[in-house]
């Protein structure tokens, strides 16, 4: 599995290896592939990102609903009925994919916090 960036960078997963490299074709990280590194790359590969992770998935613009909003504090989950699942923890965006394997992991920006918070409305 292959994924190449407009910036002439590549992610690559071949034989269970993931390499990263530059827009130079140089190897800049290579180790062992993590269900992470697959499920986001085959992400990008299907054209799913953080901004459009509602959508069905089959390139439709319908849309997957959220099935379940959990609120306490600021913090917030929200599941859709095409099984992904974003969360905003103690300032921590995290993205899931319908086989739970996290996808995205980072600081929560407002952006995040407005997109959930406008999921359930």
């Amino acid at each position: 599995m292959e994924v190449r960036y407009a910036d002439g960078t590549k992610e690559e997963i071949e034989n269970g290896r993931y390499e990263r490299k530059n827009a130079q074709n140089r190897t800049v990280e290579e180790r062992l592939a993590t269900g992470a590194d697959v499920s986001r790359l085959r992400s990008l590969a299907n054209g799913i990102s953080i901004d459009n992770v509602r959508s069905s998935g089959q390139g439709g613009t319908a849309g997957s609903p959220p099935t379940k909003i959990e609120r306490q504090g600021n913090n917030i989950e929200v599941n859709y009925a095409n099984g992904w699942k974003e969360e905003i923890e103690f300032g921590r965006y995290e993205l899931k994919d319908p086989y739970n394997r996290t996808v995205v992991e980072r600081n929560a920006t407002a952006a995040d916090r407005r997109r959930l918070q406008s999921a359930g409305n």
